[in-house]
């Protein structure tokens, strides 16, 4: 809404008389004018907001409207709105059909195609695939057109009406139409002529250069003709789904030269077209993408898609697929190498047995680096000449540079039967730490083993091969074993003693005495009493720990009876600690025999550990995002047997209605909670429900309730029953950041069932913000008016909206004040709006009020420099009661809204609140 002050002031009988804007429904709505909106598309194959055009009408989100009228409209003044009311600026920018237009005028029949188009915002006016909705709107406000959808359609395919019900939500179209009449339109999406130049490989992310560096460096694509004929590529080229261009030129094609042939592909061979130093950065995405060949007419020869990728490593075709994978290593101009998974593993005598990826040492070793490798064979194996290369291409070479001295033979690179050698990194070859192949070749290029690992488990922590699942990613070695056999190859001991309990991160710091600091829980599962004297527990890092009586505080020895537990304390040594992110941790007795082995990659300060499938941990199969090994307990349980619980049979008649993150305010991090209630007959006890996001996981073992002054401040109340009864709303409250503003909020029931979620809704939370996301269903999620924590909630919809509010008086002199009117048939509520004073320098402020307005009534802000006095305030009353006759006028001075910075010159200003 904008005021000038050479506006004319609107009388009471106007105001009753206005329009109001149509409220947005769940379902679509009949069009009710000339202008409809005609197709959309929700799903497309690139960025959602990516450019889109009649080159290609899938590559981004588009919105087709349509004049069934007799005369041309100025869409301008329109609107078009997403489910969340965020609208999409309606110029020509935004225009992609017709093309090149230079008004926003829609002619009697035509058509007009709105989009993002690629204009790098973030997601303001975006298109859910599910559960979406567009909104057009006249100039006055007024709803026009409403459509919706429930499920996702199919990538690429666009909506149209469904021709039996306007009001139902909208279907899949047969053809994309866009700029036509549906239902008989001929395809404007891209066209495709399959043709024999198709991609091969590619290199996505380079490094270590930067993506535009110069070939050999720098992004790359590798191009075969799987035709019997040679190929001119003049004019040939690639694109990917942001329209970028790669010609196959002098600029990109690797071996051009002045020779015209140099343009020619020949049958069955491959070809480099590489950035090439051309462009002031890279082209292709390193993660999803879509890369495609096209013929010198534009049509489209061939196509990839790729969702993922890794730095220096380049990306092979599935064989019969536009797909692609990690490459093994980067195989220019020769045949490319199958998946990690499936080279050939352990074919000869030498293979390799453990290495080191990572490591907070440099030099020879024993620092640095190293690969070990084996010979299982009955005769001496010379290996000069042998290599192994790693996932960005680099060789290293076994020779008497790399191989480390061994007393016991003549020859350096020589391996005898049953013995493991070392081989050390050389200047141009080095082993990295989140992700690596290693590729061994023998001495005539044969891959004769293959190992790879996919995560980082920190550093002078070895790999070393999971014998369970052959070809899959190496596993962390539960300590190094260089030159030795690895952790695992001791044989396992008949006695029965197993890992129950862990606490890997005590609360504060990790090196306290008992009752604090780290410590391991076992179970004697025997039928015997067991001394653990002399036993002990090891790790990577070379952490070894011998246990004594002194380790176990409840009690006097190291005996742990039959069905009884064993409480081990480290009581803050330096020589053996638990991680806190990966780890694996193995008991082994006095004669090294391994008796149990636990693991974990996430712990949580203070929260202990145990096996997944107890009851005690929800019955869990599936984790947090991230989460593999042992998982977090209902509660902790130190020294006492994990609690066993019954099955869960009680109500599942719980919704997740609301929820709060990343609260800040003043200066104030308040906790973040989520709101349940009880949608059914019976109480439900919410001890041992459990909440998990993408990343994190809680159990319910207290209920919160929200302060009495500040409803920001929601706090556990350790006396509060978990029973909840029907028709109630309870508070759980989490850990500042628990709640990420991506995440989805899964509730599990006692027995791990999910029964709620707080599914999609859009963009989640808005970081640094208190605002709430709620829902009445626990499917449908909307922006809350305000957070009401512990109630029912209020959504902004149930308020009066911007159509609703109107400026009626300005004041710009001695007692300045703006004055407006609820002309809507809701309550207004201002807190969050804004008001905006321009003169040529733009004052803005927000207000900061919970104070509700009824409908038909007025209020006056205004600026108060003494209400005590005949001045401020009390004249603006005083003058109000001559000039309205009594009525009902509330009055705040720019301080009650948080606005004392407000000023109103006495010329040349707009005035508008939002």
């Amino acid at each position: 809404m904008l005021c000038s002050y050479l506006a004319p002031l609107l009388d009471n009988e106007t105001l009753q008389d206005t329009q109001e804007a149509s409220e947005t429904s769940s379902r679509s709505s009949a069009c009710i004018g000339d202008i409809c909106i005609s197709e959309v598309l929700v799903n497309a194959f690139g960025s959602e907001t990516g450019a889109v055009g009649p080159s290609d009408w899938t590559s981004g989100e588009w919105v087709e409207l349509h004049n069934s009228g007799t005369s041309t409209i100025d869409l301008s003044t329109w609107t078009l709105d997403d489910h969340y009311n965020r609208p999409l600026s309606m110029t020509t920018s935004h225009v992609v059909y017709p093309t090149n237009t230079q008004n926003l005028d829609l002619a009697a029949g035509d058509y007009i195609v709105m989009a993002r188009n690629g204009d790098g915002g973030s997601c303001g006016f975006c298109l859910k695939n599910s559960n979406g909705m567009v909104n057009l709107k006249d100039p006055t406000g007024t709803l026009v057109h409403s459509i919706t959808w429930t499920s996702s359609p199919s990538e690429g395919i666009s909506l149209i009406e469904d021709s039996s019900d306007p009001a139902a939500d909208w279907v899949e179209s047969g053809t994309l139409s866009p700029g036509e009449a549906n239902q008989g339109g001929t395809p404007v999406g891209p066209e495709y002529f399959a043709g024999d130049i198709v991609i091969n490989e590619v290199m996505a992310d380079a490094s270590p250069s930067y993506d535009n560096a110069t070939y050999p460096g720098g992004e790359w694509i590798e191009v075969y003709n799987q035709g019997s004929t040679n190929i001119d590529m003049t004019g040939w080229y690639a694109s990917d789904a942001a329209g970028n261009i790669i010609e196959f030129d002098q600029d990109h094609l690797i071996g051009y030269s002045s020779d015209p042939n140099s343009l020619m592909i020949n049958a069955g061979d491959t070809r480099i077209v590489a950035i090439n130093g051309s462009t002031s950065s890279g082209v292709l995405n390193n993660a999803i993408e879509k890369l495609r060949v096209h013929w010198p007419n534009a049509s489209i020869g061939d196509e990839v898609n790729w969702t993922t990728n890794e730095p220096g490593f380049s990306l092979s075709r599935v064989s019969g697929s536009d797909a692609m994978y990690i490459s093994a290593h980067p195989t220019i101009n020769m045949t490319n190498l199958d998946t990690m998974e499936n080279l050939p593993t352990k074919i000869g005598d030498i293979f390799i047995t453990e290495y080191l990826p990572s490591t907070n040492t440099s030099g020879n070793f024993p620092d640095g680096k190293w690969i070990e490798i084996v010979n299982n064979g009955t005769s001496m194996v010379d290996v000069s000449g042998w290599s192994v290369t790693n996932g960005k291409g680099d060789l290293l070479y076994f020779d008497p540079g790399t191989m480390v001295f061994n007393q016991t033979h003549s020859g350096v690179t020589e391996v005898n039967p049953g013995e493991r050698r070392l081989v050390g990194m050389s200047n141009s070859f080095d082993l990295y730490d989140y992700y690596e192949h290693l590729v061994l070749k023998d001495n005539s290029g044969n891959i004769v083993d293959a190992a790879w690992h996919s995560n980082f488990f920190g550093d002078n922590v070895s790999m070393v091969r999971d014998y369970e699942n052959m070809g899959a990613a190496w596993i962390p070695s539960n300590w190094m074993t260089p030159g030795e056999p690895e952790p695992g190859s001791e044989p396992y001991v008949a006695v029965d003693i197993i890992f129950t309990e862990i606490l890997p991160d005590g609360e504060g710091s990790d090196t306290q005495s008992w009752p604090l600091g780290e410590w391991i829980e076992l179970y004697n599962n025997d039928t015997s009493p067991v001394d653990l004297t002399g036993w002990k527990l090891k790790a990577s890092n070379s952490r070894s720990f011998t246990l004594g009586g002194y380790n176990f505080p409840l009690q006097n020895d190291a005996i742990i009876q039959p069905g009884s537990t064993g409480l081990i304390v480290l009581n803050g040594t330096n020589s053996f600690y638990l991680k806190q992110t990966s780890d694996i941790i193995t008991l082994v007795d006095a004669n090294s025999g391994i008796v149990d082995m636990v693991s974990w990659n996430h712990s949580s300060e203070n929260v202990s550990l145990v096996a997944p499938g107890s009851s005690h941990a929800g019955y869990t199969t599936t984790n947090p995002s991230g989460v593999t090994g042992w998982v977090e307990p209902a509660w902790s349980t130190p020294g006492v047997i994990n609690p066993v619980w019954p099955a869960y049979t009680d109500s599942n008649d719980l919704i997740l209605t609301e929820y709060v993150g990343w609260c800040d305010e003043l200066g104030n991090n308040y906790n973040d909670w989520v709101e349940v209630f009880n949608n059914g007959t019976s109480p439900i006890d919410l001890l041992r429900w459990r909440i998990d996001t993408d990343s994190n996981r809680l159990f319910i073992t207290e209920l919160a309730d929200v302060d009495s002054i500040n409803q920001n401040i929601v706090t556990t109340n350790s006396s509060k029953t978990t029973l909840l009864n029907p028709g109630e709303y309870t508070l759980i409250s989490l850990p500042r950041s628990f709640l990420m503003p991506i995440d989805l909020i899964h509730m599990y029931n006692p027995d791990g069932v999910m029964v709620t979620t707080s599914n999609v809704h859009g963009e989640g939370i808005t970081a640094n913000t208190c605002e709430s996301w709620i829902s009445e269903d626990g499917v449908n999620w909307f922006s809350g008016a305000y957070p009401t924590p512990g109630s029912a909630n209020i959504q902004a919809t149930d308020f009066a909206t911007a159509q609703d509010i109107i400026i009626t008086r300005v004041s710009p002199y001695d007692n300045e004040f703006i004055q407006i009117k609820n002309i809507g048939e809701n309550d207004a509520f201002f807190n969050g709006w804004t008001i905006n004073i321009n003169d040529g320098t733009l004052v803005e402020c927000t207000i900061i009020n919970n104070m509700f307005f009824s409908p038909q009534s007025t209020i006056v802000f205004a600026e108060d420099s003494d209400i005590t006095d005949n001045d401020g305030m009390a004249e603006i009353i005083t003058q109000d009661t001559n000039l309205l006759l009594g009525e009902a006028t509330t009055y705040l001075n720019f301080d009650d809204i948080g606005c004392s910075n407000l000023y109103i010159p006495d010329s040349g200003v707009a005035i508008s609140l939002k």
